[in-house]
């Protein structure tokens, strides 16, 4: 993973040797930098991005904000979006990175607070398409908050808006960690007519679907089997809409502790404390750690899930807070 994650950062750099002032490539170059926790350079790039595209920094700063541990610096970032139309895609995507943190802090209605403004902008523009993939992302969370039946209805919602390749990878997914084995694995199935090939769509979303559907029945060993064919593709942006969860290596570890191999289980999670920056403000930073209690022995071996925070971020909420807003609604597998 740390390979890839040092290419992108190389790719980018080749680019921008051909383009040097294009927009996107200086903001690839700056989630690249991020991504491998070089966050000066990061900062160094983005302010060059802001010199000449100040708005399509908005989320970078953001994201760098979160990872320096600078509230101001993101508030000022949701200021701006609060300023601006709904419509604009760069102010939906400040108020779901806002509905991130909110997830990741366990404040649950602030975190639906600002997937509804997201949801909502996209949808009064006309973008259903937008809309259903917010709201698919939405699903997501709620799901992996505990919250089944909201999850549910949210990725029925998604998909009776827009029935479209992305729309159904990330309600599929939704659906299966909420417990709608059936209805997801006919999402899944669906996909997989479509993309019949070795396509990043079968082989991450089709498969991370099947494998947590395969969980949900106690097969444990067959979802493993399903994620190790996602594993090359688990640092990847999972849509346009949302970037790296490791969404694969966390139902891999949930698999093994379903099937009592701590040893398997550990190295899977504790990815996720590993990669601060790649990851930053992604709600599974907290929310599986939080239905242990914020720090598990596995194998022997004390996982200090408060590391993967970055050092200096210190909002309101936190492991505790996260752990409590967990347990209101209670585990969602007995195994954990």
């Amino acid at each position: 993973m740390a390979r890839a994650l040092r290419d992108a950062v190389e790719h980018s750099t080749a680019a921008l040797a051909l383009q040097p002032t294009d927009p996107p490539g200086l903001a690839n170059l700056a989630a690249s930098y991020r991504s491998i926790g070089h966050y000066v350079e990061a900062d160094d790039t983005l302010r060059k991005l802001q010199e000449k595209f100040p708005h399509f920094a908005h989320f970078d700063e953001y994201m760098l904000g979160f990872v320096h541990g600078d509230r101001t610096r993101m508030e000022q970032q949701v200021a701006w979006a609060d300023a601006q139309d709904s419509s604009d895609d760069t102010v939906q995507l400040i108020y779901s990175y806002a509905a991130d943190t909110e997830a990741y802090e366990g404040r649950v209605r602030g975190f639906r607070e600002y997937s509804n403004k997201t949801i909502n902008g996209a949808s009064n523009a006309g973008l259903e398409e937008a809309s259903a993939l917010w709201l698919a992302k939405k699903a997501q969370w709620e799901a992996e908050l505990g919250y089944s039946d909201v999850a549910r209805r949210d990725a029925e919602a998604a998909l009776a808006r827009a029935r479209t390749r992305d729309v159904k990878s990330m309600a599929g997914l939704a659906l299966a960690r909420a417990g709608d084995s059936k209805h997801a694995v006919e999402v899944a199935d669906e996909l997989e007519r479509e993309f019949p090939e070795r396509s990043f769509i079968r082989l991450y979303w089709v498969n991370t679907t099947k494998a947590a559907a395969e969980l949900k029945h106690g097969n444990p060993e067959r979802a493993i089997e399903l994620l190790e064919l996602a594993k090359p593709y688990e640092a990847s942006g999972s849509t346009i809409m949302q970037p790296t969860t490791l969404y694969t290596a966390f139902v891999r570890g949930e698999a093994y502790l379903a099937m009592g191999d701590g040893g398997k289980a550990a190295p899977e999670f504790k990815k996720f404390t590993d990669h601060p920056g790649m990851l930053a403000n992604c709600p599974f930073g907290h929310a599986g750690p939080a239905r242990r209690g914020a720090r598990e022995r596995v194998a022997g071996e004390e996982l200090q899930w408060g590391r993967c925070r970055p050092r200096s971020h210190t909002g309101a909420g936190g492991v505790q807070g996260f752990s409590d807003a967990v347990e209101r609604c209670g585990p969602r597998h007995s195994h954990l």
